[in-house]
């Protein structure tokens, strides 16, 4: 196998092009509003076929990675990443859209739960968790350029720019793999007498449990925003393309800039706190990205509301860590093929609650909702006892 460092790169490199084709789309979503005729409640359901595929496609990704091996996995994801990001150039009405958007999301569950249980695989405990924790950071760079990049290309060269120039983006680390090898279980299929149900039995653990409900519920409030937010701008604001991608730009880079902050907190405070403290912030600040009457208090409220995102977010890497190495063998395709279905529950609830709300009662009545939500999720982490440590 090639140096370690230069599988890693690769690794990243896949997982970035996935989370870039995300949010390609999202300042393209007035287009598909003017275009296609999509109301919000259509958009929704749109956003929401990616998390539904993710959703879909993990469980058998994972038990495919550790049964089958993870570069065969990694090479279907690659192929279909490819060609949805052909298919989205073309697309000319809302059924074409939604496979391709539904095409994606199989994608991604494939190429995040191969490449992620490959990096595990390759590092030693100890250096393990920031391994993964810099490629998380990468697909958070990943959804920061998503929208710019969509937003300025299409500003200046139309519809099919953005997709054509991702498409050839994702041609070098596909060759790549074709001869590249990757670390594999000892013994594929060994380890299948749990079956998919082993995802299922992890849930048993309370702190896991934990860990799984505040993916989705974070996850459900970033699913929401994304069809519904542009909206707003375009609306209220009168933001082009352009200006939406660097809205939601802004966004992704306050997210990925705090994130250290956090850890740091959550490692000498305990990662309950920092939970605790994720979704009260959240629960407050969301209902001003309705409410805020000018742009820049618009800048402030996204760049809030991404702080408290992420402080929800971020102590559950060591927590998935700790139960990775309790869990034992290599079966690490199962587990992150359980944290991508988690994270797509919300992803999938998200875009299609939020724009069923706001179609019906408005964008305010939307985030209200999530607020609700989060204040309940809150109170029941306050009153229940998960045995989460504090490091």
């Amino acid at each position: 196998m090639p140096a370690k460092n230069m599988v890693y790169m690769l690794l990243t490199a896949a997982i970035f092009l996935d989370s870039l084709l995300y949010g390609l789309i999202v300042p393209i979503v007035p287009y598909y509003a003017r275009e296609l005729r999509a109301d919000p409640g259509l958009l929704g359901i749109i956003f929401a076929m990616y998390s539904l595929a993710l959703l879909l496609g993990s469980f058998p990704a994972g038990y495919a990675c550790d049964r089958l091996g993870r570069r065969p996995v990694l090479l279907a994801g690659l192929f279909m990443l490819f060609v949805s990001t052909l298919s989205f150039a073309w697309v000319n009405n809302m059924w074409l859209l939604v496979l391709s958007r539904f095409f994606q999301g199989m994608a991604g569950a494939a190429i995040w739960t191969a490449g992620l249980a490959a990096a595990a695989a390759m590092f030693p405990g100890e250096e393990r968790g920031g391994r993964l924790g810099l490629m998380l950071s990468f697909i958070g760079l990943g959804t920061i350029l998503g929208p710019l990049f969509s937003g300025f290309l299409l500003s200046i060269w139309g519809y099919r720019a953005p997709f054509f120039s991702t498409a050839l983006l994702i041609l070098p680390p596909a060759l790549a793999f074709l001869w590249i090898r990757l670390p594999e279980p000892e013994q594929p299929g060994a380890g299948g007498d749990a079956g998919i149900f082993m995802f299922f039995k992890s849930l048993g653990d309370p702190a896991i449990s934990l860990v799984m409900l505040l993916i989705v519920a974070a996850s459900y409030g970033i699913g929401m925003l994304e069809p519904l937010l542009p909206l707003r701008l375009s609306r209220d604001f009168g933001l082009d393309s352009r200006g939406i991608g660097i809205i939601f730009g802004v966004m992704g880079l306050a997210y990925s800039l705090i994130q250290p902050v956090w850890g740091y907190l959550s490692d000498r405070a305990g990662h309950r706190p920092v939970m605790l403290l994720g979704l009260a912030a959240a629960a407050f600040v969301a209902p001003a990205l309705a409410l805020v009457p000018g742009l820049v208090y618009m800048y402030v409220a996204v760049c809030l509301f991404s702080f408290a995102a992420s402080a929800m977010l971020t102590p559950c890497l060591p927590l998935l860590a700790e139960y990775s190495e309790k869990s034992g063998g290599e079966a690490y395709g199962k587990n992150f093929g359980l944290v991508n279905a988690a994270y797509s529950v919300g992803l999938l609830a998200g875009p299609a609650a939020g724009g069923v709300m706001a179609q019906y009662f408005s964008f305010l009545g939307a985030i209200g909702f999530y607020s609700v939500l989060l204040i309940i999720i809150g109170a029941g982490m306050l009153l229940a006892r998960t045995g989460v440590r504090a490091k």
